[in-house]
């Protein structure tokens, strides 16, 4: 089972565009919380809960592939 944290991005989520970050430099505060998303192995199929709904702007979408990312390394490690 993998588990990875949400986040909430207090300041500076835009400041990873290229126009922006080009003329005015650029920085993030952020952290991450105890909600977050669940990845695991159920019969041989990949199962994944979300403590909160996708498109809720707390970086469910990134947690996702984050989580899922880690859950083939595990994999792959075990092998």
């Amino acid at each position: 089972m993998i588990r990875t944290p949400y986040r909430i991005s207090f300041f500076g989520g835009s400041t990873d565009r290229r126009e922006w970050y080009r003329q005015h430099g650029g920085a993030v505060l952020a952290s991450s919380i105890s909600l977050g998303v669940t990845h695991e192995v159920v019969a041989c199929k990949i199962v994944t809960t979300h403590d909160v709904p996708p498109g809720s702007g707390l970086g469910a979408s990134s947690a996702d592939t984050v989580g899922k990312l880690r859950l083939k390394l595990s994999m792959e490690n075990q092998t």
